[in-house]
């Protein structure tokens, strides 16, 4: 028997089945209703999925677990039911529709809340979006009049969006909205923030081959931030001199306004792919791309707030993508809110990443790590929405190195860190450590995030000409330079490194790398993160802290001279039941430890829609991705890894599998290493 769970709603439909029965939720026919969950024994072969089809049944989405959100037009159950396959099927029911934000502690007990969603519920006004089935045109005339009659509004007021409409209501008017059929979930809209509160030799960001030295040449970098020094592309920050291709304003509009009075966007920028020095400061400060070239969207509007961010994130990549030929786009800013589940923003990268599979996005993970129960532990569960999407690199904060700096964390935030080791302790002092302020995964979902760390504390990076230093994480002599901390800061590190890294594969043969392979390449380099305190606050990877580790540039990076110890692969797509392998030669002699990473670029959803298998077999021994030792599979995340010590000398074959392939075939990339 398998539960379904969608919206943080879990119900076990077979061994639930009297108490469904009672509340009324079984359906005799699907002529209430356009949409059905279908859960079946094992993942549909193509067979099976044409049985579906020829039903009038059509997957839109996987849902964990073992289950399908489908369209079905037709009002007859009872052959879908009869399918040997199928254990169960059923109206999609609108308990699932409302999201857990929303909901709060108004949760009825049992299966009650799939009936009716809500109790207790007020004359409150929240902001929503509605985000309708697949199959659904939202720019109907009548599905608006439909939307504004349950939502108690007028019809102008209802604001579509490609697949989602924005609207505030009462939330004594939710229930009437989950009500409609074309409705998929009702999810809250979420404030953003920015994610701020030596750097490269920590992250070994310099990369060279034969005397040429890779700085992300060629290479264009998207930044959505607050804003860029003075607002010009031609009298810009020094650091920057020759390399600002573009200044998007998306927050203050009229009139056009780009510059960075609040100071976050240029230090951003500056980390990575400034290039500056400093004498009184000790000379170079620079990016990790420092030849690379800036394109920025200033999101910041009038009021200081970043409701310049567009409603649909489509509308913030697509421009850059297109128009200027960026393929890194980095976004240190996030909701509000932390441990939001994966919500129709996150969707929305996915998307993207999924229809543009060369285009890399870096969110930062969020500051919201906190010891909230005074155990001098940093809580889980805090990387929230779209920072937490599965086809995005999300970094977290490790410490820098700047130990002269005295700022302890419980200086920062005294109400979140109460207790020893966090409390008293420096943040810059030891770059083996976590910054207590990163938020931990995992996801609502249970995927593991961040994906990586860098250096956050006390980075030192470009200053808005037009921006105050207010010195709160160091000081800086030169006013061309200051101090920051936060995911901010570590985020842009990372995206120059992406920046390089791509450069490399560029410049040696591979022209059109995907995002899924520098993911795989990025996370595969990293070293785990050790911690500093006892027990580990980061530790073996892959963990909730620290992601895979601490980027590693040099690691990730494969060149000609690797050949033999160090490969990759872009692969193309596999279906369902299908599986390639290839082979390595581990070497004799002193024991190796091979490290092997596997990175699928996800269908959107907040489950895996295609699940595959990274399986490594060496001396008559198996590993599976994620798993250790263990024999299972890993059914949760599109990130897998092998990282096997003393691996027997000799043929090692590394395979990847399709288990499930719900809609699309699917691509993959992985990246090797012998160590």
């Amino acid at each position: 028997m398998s539960s379904i769970t969608i919206n943080g709603v879990t119900v076990d439909p077979l061994a639930q089945a009297d108490d469904l029965a009672t509340a009324s939720l079984v359906s005799e026919d699907a002529s209430a209703s356009n949409y059905l969950l279908v859960q079946t024994t094992h993942p549909p072969t193509a067979e099976e999925k044409e049985e579906l089809t020829t039903l009038g049944v059509v997957i839109h989405e996987y849902v964990p677990d073992d289950t399908y959100l489908c369209g079905f037009r037709p009002a007859d159950l009872d052959a879908v039911r009869a399918l040997p396959f199928v254990t169960w099927a059923d109206v999609y029911f609108k308990g699932f529709k409302i999201a857990q934000s929303l909901r709060s502690k108004r949760l009825r007990p049992g299966v009650a809340v799939l009936a009716d969603p809500m109790e207790a519920v007020g004359p409150r006004t929240r902001t929503i979006d509605i985000v309708l089935h697949q199959d659904v045109e939202v720019s109907s005339d009548r599905l608006r009049d439909r939307l504004a009659a349950a939502a108690g509004v007028s019809p102008g007021d209802v604001e579509p969006d490609r697949d989602k409409v924005r609207v505030t209501v009462r939330e004594e008017d939710l229930p009437a909205l989950a009500e409609l059929d074309e409705v998929r979930e009702i999810e809250e809209v979420p404030e953003r923030v920015l994610y701020n509160t030596v750097s490269g030799n920590l992250m070994h960001a310099h990369v060279s081959l034969n005397g040429t030295k890779f700085r992300g040449e060629g290479q264009i970098v998207c930044v959505a931030d607050t804003g860029f020094d003075k607002g010009s592309t031609t009298n810009v920050h020094p650091a920057f001199t020759g390399r600002v291709k573009r200044l998007v304003a998306l927050g203050r509009t009229s009139p056009a306004r780009t510059d960075d009075p609040d100071g976050h966007g240029t230090h951003v920028a500056g980390s990575v792919l400034g290039d500056g020095t400093s004498t009184s400061m000790g000379g170079a400060i620079t990016g990790t791309a420092p030849e690379a070239r800036l394109v920025l969207q200033s999101t910041m509007a009038d009021d200081g707030t970043l409701s310049g961010i567009p409603r649909n994130l489509r509308d913030l990549f697509e421009p850059p993508f297109l128009e200027d030929g960026a393929r890194i786009h980095t976004n240190s800013w996030g909701p509000i809110t932390p441990g939001l589940a994966y919500n129709k923003s996150a969707r929305e990268v996915d998307q993207f990443v999924w229809d543009n599979k060369d285009f890399v996005i870096c969110f930062a993970a969020g500051n919201d790590g906190t010891d909230r129960d005074g155990d001098g532990r940093i809580n889980l569960r805090a990387v929230s929405g779209e920072t937490g999407a599965k086809n995005i690199i999300t970094v977290g904060a490790s410490e820098g190195d700047r130990p002269q700096i005295p700022h302890t964390y419980d200086d920062l935030r005294p109400l979140s860190y109460p207790a020893p080791p966090i409390r008293g302790d420096r943040m810059a002092d030891n770059p083996a450590g976590m910054a207590a302020f990163s938020s931990r995964g995992p996801t609502q979902e249970g995927r593991l995030k961040p994906d990586v760390v860098a250096p956050g504390t006390a980075i030192l990076s470009t200053r808005s000409r037009i921006a105050p230093d207010h010195g709160h994480f160091g000081l800086s002599t030169d006013p061309a330079f200051m101090f920051d901390s936060g995911t901010s800061m570590a985020t842009p590190l990372v995206a120059g490194c992406v920046a390089v890294l791509r450069e490399t594969l560029v410049k040696n043969g591979t022209p059109k790398p995907s995002a899924a392979l520098i993911k795989a390449m990025l996370i595969n380099g990293a070293d785990e993160l050790k911690g500093q305190y006892v027990p580990s606050e980061a530790g073996p990877s892959p963990n909730n802290s620290s992601g895979f580790g601490i980027v590693n540039l040099q690691r990730a990076v494969v060149l000609p001279t690797d050949a033999g110890q160090a490969g990759f692969t872009d692969a193309k797509e596999l279906d369902q039941g299908e599986e390639r392998a290839f082979t390595i030669a581990i070497p004799e002699g002193a024991p190796h430890t091979l490290k092997v990473t596997l990175v699928w670029t996800d269908p959107p959803g907040p489950a895996l829609q295609n699940d595959l298998d990274l399986i490594v077999r060496a001396g008559g021994q198996e590993r599976h991705g994620n798993m250790g030792t263990a024999p299972g599979f890993d059914r949760v995340n599109n990130v897998e890894q092998v990282h096997w010590a003393e691996i027997p000398a000799g043929e090692a074959e590394i395979i990847v599998s399709a288990f499930r392939i719900t809609e699309f075939a699917q691509p993959y990339a992985v990246a090797w290493r012998i160590l």
